[in-house]
């Protein structure tokens, strides 16, 4: 089972599941509706915005990315506080990573990594400022997957700044 979007010229997206059965010589593909859950949601609870987007789908996880491809990927923004649905843009793709990013640093993410990941250290918003620091984390809610970004809490983090 995989999930597709559709969209139509202002209006909201659709999300379709596709459904594909083998019997016998027979191939089988069932489109519906998908009424309840998305795959994946994105929750901002930080108090930083964030673009995120899926990573080049013409490119390997371990090759190098070709400038010249002419690929573009389809941007979302994620505003402070703010939850979002989210499916595959190229759900065919092998490269299954979505790329995070804000104040001029990315980061790629794969969705299928259940747990804490590595904060995001962010560059300051004013000159001589402290740097900003996100937490990440994958939480399976359901059968939905989801991203949390949050202010980095160095009481409740599994990380530690280094002193």
């Amino acid at each position: 089972m995989t999930h597709v979007k559709l969209a139509k010229h202002g209006q909201r997206q659709k999300l379709i599941r596709v459904e594909v059965i083998l019997e016998g010589a027979t191939l089988f593909v069932h489109f519906s509706i998908e009424t309840k859950h998305w795959p994946f949601s994105m929750r901002n609870e930080s108090d930083t915005e964030f673009l995120f987007f899926q990573a080049n789908p013409n490119v390997a996880e371990d090759e190098e990315e070709d400038q010249g491809s002419g690929w573009k990927p389809i941007r979302y923004k994620l505003p402070p506080r703010s939850i979002m649905p989210y499916a595959w843009d190229y759900p065919a793709s092998k490269n299954k990573e979505l790329v995070l990013s804000s104040g001029g640093r990315e980061r790629y993410v794969k969705l299928a990594e259940i747990g804490n990941l590595i904060p995001i250290k962010l560059p300051a918003r004013q000159a001589g400022g402290p740097m900003k620091i996100i937490d990440v984390n994958i939480v399976a809610d359901g059968p939905t997957q989801t991203l949390v970004l949050s202010n980095y809490k160095p009481k409740l983090s599994l990380y530690r700044q280094k002193t």
